[in-house]
């Protein structure tokens, strides 16, 4: 399993070349591929084009796609959200996660779309909660078997989302974006 989250190892060589020599091994070798955009506007200043034909190449190889509904809107140019979903699909992204704040995260594969509920908490410190989020539902993927299961069963995605909002949220509730990382006894505690 391999993750991938773009902020600034798309911006030029020999990052950029690395980054996207990786991606294609991964595939090639059948790895779990992970991919979040994460558009920073500050560091794509005059280059938005070149993000979204990046994050294109990204997603077509990806297992798992983490997007914010802006980065969605962005990347396909679509406003409809099951528009920008389908398109992500079609080229090639096989479960998409979107984040959308406080109204939850809309999982979605080929065969299905789930809206799963965030936790209400209240926020001190957002930093960092999108990368906690996407670490958790990583590391509940991680300890499958077969982790491309994951992209194919609803099931596993309302569990794992769930588990994943949980942390995101926790780490809300704190300042600074590692220092508020939960341990998993503290997120079994959290959901208790």
């Amino acid at each position: 399993m391999l993750h991938f989250g773009s902020a600034t190892a798309l911006l030029a060589d020999p990052f950029r070349e690395v980054y996207m020599t990786l991606m294609d091994e991964a595939k090639a070798n059948g790895q779990f591929v992970s991919f979040d955009p994460n558009y920073r506007g500050d560091l794509w200043t005059g280059q938005q084009e070149e993000f979204i034909t990046l994050s294109r190449a990204g997603i077509s190889k990806a297992d798992l796609v983490k997007v914010s509904d802006e980065e969605l809107q962005l990347i396909t140019s679509e406003a409809d959200r099951d528009a920008a979903l389908d398109m992500l699909h079609e080229w090639g992204a096989g479960a998409v996660a979107v984040t959308l704040g406080k109204d939850g995260t809309l999982i979605s594969s080929p065969d299905s779309r789930l809206l799963i509920p965030s936790i209400t908490v209240k926020s001190i410190d957002s930093t960092g909660a999108g990368d906690a989020f996407i670490g958790a539902l990583l590391c509940r993927i991680s300890q499958l078997a077969h982790p491309a299961d994951f992209t194919r069963s609803a099931e596993l995605q309302q569990e794992f989302v769930t588990f994943a909002n949980r942390v995101g949220a926790m780490v809300c509730t704190k300042v600074g974006a590692i220092a508020a990382l939960p341990t998993l006894d503290e997120v079994q505690e959290f959901a208790g």
